[in-house]
């Protein structure tokens, strides 16, 4: 079963009809995020083992690492792995893998034309077993275009220098300021910013985070108490519902 965030047809119209049933439950960012996108921790534990591997038998490591093979592709976490001495990539199971083999890391910018492969390169000179870690922007996947942000560890291993990538994604800034905006009570200021974020969240196909919205708007419209707002508030609660049933998210 699929779900669509639920969202009003137009400003005083009849709302669309929930696509799944299931009582209100209250999420938490945390939860969604490790649903969904791999963490710090994960990524720090995916690099160990991956270390590991190389110092077992490089080659077959590599070979496991370009093919996503042997638990090096978990959701949006792999490994990487360059060549100490030039900087190009060696082993990539990454969306733009293809393109990237062989190329220098040194060159690689972000979306505000920081140059983070030279970062990551970094522990290239630093002892074995120390951790590198840089922030960077990528390009959006989805249907909007705003970049997200992404961090990297890397670390040398031997002759080469190894890393596994994370999303530190924490939501659109309108479900922040929706979300502080009721917290004083300015209720359609907080339902404007909800129904931005929900938006976004939606194009984005950030299906756990368009859920922990639909749950923050339901609140919002429900603390408002308009009688017009009960079919929206329980389509928004049973998709969110479906999330936690369907996508193993945890309910607090």
């Amino acid at each position: 079963m699929t779900t669509f965030a639920y969202l009003p047809q137009n400003k005083g119209n009849a709302h669309m009809i929930a696509m799944a049933s299931a009582a209100a439950l209250f999420l938490s960012p945390p939860a969604f995020a490790q649903s969904q996108f791999g963490t710090a921790d994960e990524a720090k534990a995916m690099l160990s083992r991956a270390v590991a591997a190389v110092k077992a038998d490089k080659a077959k490591a590599l070979n496991m690492f370009n093919k996503g093979k042997g638990g090096f592709l978990d959701r949006d976490l792999y490994p990487f792995c360059m060549n100490a001495s030039d900087g190009k990539f060696v082993a990539l199971n990454g969306p733009n893998a293809s393109q990237l083999l062989g190329r220098d890391i040194r060159t690689l910018k972000d979306s505000n034309g920081k140059t983070f492969g030279l970062a990551q390169f970094a522990a290239a000179q630093k002892p074995e077993g120390q951790l590198t870690e840089v922030k960077y922007l990528v390009p959006n996947s989805g249907a909007h275009t705003t970049p997200l942000l992404k961090a990297s560890f890397t670390t040398r291993v031997g002759d080469l220098v190894c890393g596994v990538g994370y999303r530190t994604f924490a939501g659109a800034a309108a479900f922040h300021l929706g979300r502080l905006a009721a917290t004083t009570g300015e209720w359609s200021e907080a339902e404007r910013h909800l129904v931005a974020a929900l938006r976004l969240h939606t194009a984005w196909r950030a299906r756990p985070w368009v859920a922990l919205t639909q749950r923050a708007l339901a609140a919002v419209l429900d603390a408002r108490g308009r009688p017009t707002d009960r079919d929206w508030i329980g389509g928004l609660r049973a998709e969110a519902g479906w999330a936690v049933a369907h996508l193993g998210l945890r309910a607090e």
